[in-house]
């Protein structure tokens, strides 16, 4: 895929010609209010807004090109690039998702599960994973106790099978965490059909003026139209004055009910954890699947939905300061 094909998609309502157009004059050294007021034949009469946005384009372009050059150079780096690897990294245009498939090759911090591998857990956890998913067969009489006693490592705090159990589960955890389609459904299901619920904060005042949002909630699709941004700062505002807590999740239905949001997703992650529901590890697969959606991974892409929320209803804000700065310097003295 090329710029002008990735920016047609990306932004339907800007003509390509107009564009490039802009693109051309800002090579050129033109400024925004410049090319917005002097070069309107060129761009199509475009205001700054929409040029702005086209250079913004521009630059987030070049951002994910430079983002697929890195990951490819480090996987490579680390000889675990395939070729199916590197056509899923340059076929992907989107930042967030980019992210997601270079996730377990990035170097990480000390984590329980790199403190796990370190002892030797990691075959521990793959048998359980295999097992789950019907690869291995346990052997006649081995049950995951007896087999996980086999790995215990004192040295390394983990003195027998329960805490060499518990540090499988933690690598487990973080394999789930990284699977990029459980990521990327996450994000498709809180933007698409989550909500931002408000209920009443630890630090609530009297008669508070944020008191319509002690039991609120609304679509984080209607709250990313511009037209309704004004509400997430609000909600936003009294959640750090501590007079609200915000959340990202299920809307509950009309009648009460649970819209099943959590569940879905609960599902999901099962599903990717394991196919045998009895197999010897099954517990510990389906307690990972839990902690990695809710601990993990769910966590990540609330505060992706609140960057997203955020920078909607800044860039509406800012445009209504500057609109009605400009009808305050354009209007009569008198």
């Amino acid at each position: 895929m090329n710029f002008e094909t990735w920016f047609s998609a990306s932004h339907p309502k800007i003509p390509l010609r107009s564009a490039e157009a802009v693109l051309r004059l800002v090579a050129e050294g033109g400024t925004v209010p410049f090319i917005a007021r002097y070069r309107k034949e060129q761009t199509g009469n475009l205001d700054e807004v929409a040029i702005q946005e086209v250079i913004d384009a521009d630059e987030k372009w070049k951002e994910i090109l430079a983002k697929q050059q890195l990951i490819l150079e480090q996987v490579e780096k680390q000889q675990k690039l395939t070729p199916e690897l590197r056509e899923q990294v340059l076929s992907t245009f989107e930042l967030e998702r980019l992210e997601d498939i270079y996730l377990p090759y990035k170097q990480k911090r000390k984590t329980k599960a790199t403190l796990a591998k370190e002892a030797g857990l990691e075959p521990l956890a793959d048998w359980i994973w295999n097992c789950g998913h019907g690869t291995e067969q346990p052997q006649p009489g081995q049950t995951l106790e007896l087999w996980a006693f086999t790995f215990r490592n004192e040295e390394k705090g983990f003195p027998d099978a329960a805490a060499a159990i518990e540090g499988a589960q933690d690598i487990l955890i973080e394999r789930l965490s990284e699977i990029a389609e459980l990521r990327q459904l996450v994000r498709t299901t809180a933007f698409e059909k989550g909500g931002l619920i408000t209920k009443k904060g630890p630090k609530p005042k009297p008669h508070s003026k944020y008191e319509n949002y002690f039991d609120y909630s609304e679509s984080v699709a209607s709250l990313l139209k511009p037209e309704n941004s004004h509400r997430y700062l609000a909600m936003r505002r009294g959640w750090i004055e501590e007079e609200l807590s915000l959340s990202i999740g299920g809307k509950p239905e009309p009648d009460g009910g649970d819209s099943g949001y959590e569940a879905g997703l609960l599902q999901a992650f099962e599903a990717a954890a394991l196919t045998v529901p009895d197999s010897p590890g099954a517990e510990v697969l389906r307690k990972a699947a839990r902690l990695a959606l809710k601990a993990h991974v769910q966590p990540r892409i609330d505060s992706e939905g609140h960057k997203a929320l955020k920078a909607v209803a800044d860039e509406i804000a800012i445009k209504v300061f500057a609109d009605n700065v400009r009808k305050l310097l354009l209007a009569a003295p008198f």
